[in-house]
């Protein structure tokens, strides 16, 4: 059991506390998945040979999906070092949402016939999509142009408001984070890590990670006790740290004493505002929502 608070991380200031006691909730992730990386380049069309990929975009029984974005040449010249490079990567692992992905893609119409189309500057998402065994599926969907979408065998269009909405989606979950954690997003989690430490009586704390993951994967690690309006999908980085906590910060209930934890954490958007935080006596599994990386 663990108790649920926000905490003061950054400059955000002082946030009310979250409620109760709950069992932690944990996801379970399927073997070498931190392994799984994108491409630093994006210069062909992927041919799945996953079984089924033949007949449909996105076989059944996908477990999760890396999402790769790619700068394709842009409007104007760039160097060749800049066109086709990777912008942005999302390890999704909550199954609801890999799952909707997945029935998107497989829902988009087939292309037919001669089209004509806007100009093609090779913008792409390669959604990766990972099974519990076997081959993987990747599915790459042009941004630019006919928005075509294809894992090399079957060829769809996202040219129709369902399309549309599944790039837009696509889109926001790959924007803005960039390509894992970076270093200066590192050194902002572990300033505000150190920083709420601090506030919660501890200098010392360790064992100190991250991992960018989606919102509703990052509840899941906690136990969901929402405090803002933000899409399932969001793109969202979640730091844990280990020492003796308390929750001065907090308002427990007359006569009762602040809570108490050994492990403390939060939930950030990638703008680094905090939405949650947590305090509780077992480490997240942070695997199961992505690769985690040790600020200190």
């Amino acid at each position: 059991m663990r108790v649920r608070y926000l905490a003061v991380v950054g400059a955000v200031g002082v946030l009310a506390l979250a409620a109760s006691c709950r069992a932690a909730s944990s996801a379970s992730l399927s073997a070498g998945a931190a392994a799984l990386a994108c491409p630093g380049r994006d210069r062909t069309v992927p041919v799945s040979s996953r079984p089924g990929a033949t007949s449909s975009l996105v076989p059944e029984g996908v477990r999760e999906v890396l999402l790769c974005r790619y700068s394709g040449v842009g409007p104007r010249p760039v160097p060749a070092r800049e066109a086709f490079r990777l912008l942005d990567d999302l390890l999704v692992t909550e199954r609801s949402t890999v799952s909707s992905l997945a029935s998107q893609f497989n829902a988009l119409p087939p292309a037919l016939g001669a089209v004509a189309c806007p100009a093609d500057f090779g913008t792409a998402i390669i959604a990766v999509f990972r099974y519990p065994s076997g081959a993987e599926d990747p599915v790459k969907a042009g941004l630019s142009g006919c928005t075509l979408v294809t894992n090399g065998h079957r060829t769809r269009t996202a040219a129709s408001v369902a399309g549309s909405r599944l790039l837009n989606q696509l889109k926001a979950m790959t924007s803005g984070t960039g390509v894992g954690i970076s270093h200066k997003v590192r050194t902002t989690l572990l300033k505000d890590a150190l920083r709420s430490a601090r506030n919660a009586g501890d200098p010392h704390p360790y064992d100190i990670e991250a991992v960018k993951t989606t919102y509703l994967e990052a509840e899941s690690l906690f136990g969901p006790d929402r405090s803002y309006e933000i899409q399932n999908w969001a793109p969202v980085y979640v730091f844990a740290e280990r020492g003796k906590f308390t929750a001065y910060l907090s308002s427990p209930p007359a006569g009762a004493a602040f809570p108490t934890g050994t492990v403390e954490g939060a939930i950030l958007t990638p703008s680094l505002r905090v939405t949650d935080g947590y305090l509780s006596n077992h480490y997240p599994q942070l695997r199961a929502a992505g690769k985690p990386v040790r600020l200190q």
